[in-house]
């Protein structure tokens, strides 16, 4: 073999050597970058906090009880478990605020479930911008047996016996409101106080009528007047309904005849005689006599009593 053959494929072995180096040092370099990028994202990822700093209710809070310093507390939680909007991330933001709804001790404070701020506090608090509170008296029928408890809706209906002398007319009923919500039953605006207070005392809506509970309703104006001429014309009757229940039901009423398979008796017109008007009377007098003459439809002169002497 001659020494420029031998030469020349050494040559070729070291340029094939040379390349499979670089590559391999290439690719040692680009694993080395992956996996620093991979470790820069994980501490980065470490470096992210994980949970955040909300208000938690410290004890159990009342309806249209203000919130006080000792209520709340910062209570860490996990970023992904906590709402977007309406949480409060300081003690300080709650100060004064009124629930609308019983908030239990370690619960979430949600802005949805407090008062406008600023609305004061007990029961004016929890009345919607626009709309009265209103209470009528209930009993144990009326007021669905003492089921009805604040945050329940319910519907009004209303009996009234038509003003009417003489019986031809029965008694109506009507249903005139429709999804109302309770406010408050007695004087009580929770409805755990409200339950407590029934468990203690059973026969509450079994009292005299002069101690018939009530029950506070949100209305509009135009409702409340509804419910004022209701309640002095005739009887209120609640009816409970499903709280997330929102449909409408159109009714006519209904009349007590209607209840026994009948329509009320047709009432029967009052016929009054009127008197004929009697035909214009005159006195004549000739000399000493008098006699009474009228005139007929015809004008004809018709004598009604003999003459007679006239007194002096």
């Amino acid at each position: 073999m001659q020494p420029a053959q031998i030469t020349g494929g050494r040559s070729k072995a070291l340029l094939i050597f040379g390349i499979s180096l670089c590559a391999a040092m290439a690719a040692v370099i680009l694993v080395y970058r992956v996996v620093q990028v991979a470790q820069l994202e994980v501490a980065r990822a470490k470096a992210t906090p994980t949970a955040v700093e909300v208000v938690v209710a410290a004890r159990d809070l009342n309806v249209g009880v203000p919130i006080g310093p000792d209520d709340v507390a910062l209570r860490s939680m996990e970023a992904e478990n906590v709402p977007g909007e309406g949480v409060f991330h300081a003690v300080t933001e709650l100060q004064g605020r009124v629930p609308r709804e019983r908030i239990l001790a370690n619960e979430l404070v949600r802005e949805g479930r407090l008062a406008v701020a600023d609305a004061g506090v007990g029961l004016n608090a929890l009345v919607s911008p626009g709309k009265r509170a209103m209470s009528v008296a209930v009993d144990a029928e009326t007021g669905v047996a003492g089921f009805i408890q604040p945050g329940n809706y319910v519907d009004v209906i209303v009996t009234i016996r038509p003003d009417d002398t003489e019986g031809q007319k029965s008694w109506a009923s009507k249903a005139f409101l429709q999804g109302v919500r309770v406010l408050a039953v007695g004087q009580r605006l929770d409805a755990a106080e409200e339950s407590k207070a029934a468990a203690a005392k059973p026969g509450a809506f079994k009292k005299s009528s002069r101690e018939k509970p009530t029950v506070t309703l949100e209305l509009d104006l135009a409702q409340a007047e509804e419910l004022a001429l209701s309640a002095s014309r005739g009887d209120i009757h609640l009816v409970l309904r499903n709280d997330i229940d929102i449909t409408q039901q159109d009714t006519q009423g209904v009349m007590a005849s209607r209840l026994v398979g009948r329509e009320p008796a047709a009432r029967t017109p009052r016929v009054v005689s009127t008197p004929e008007p009697e035909a214009p009377r005159s006195e004549v007098i000739s000399g000493d006599q008098v006699e009474q003459v009228r005139f007929n439809e015809d004008g004809q002169r018709e004598v009604t009593s003999p003459p007679g002497r006239r007194h002096r």
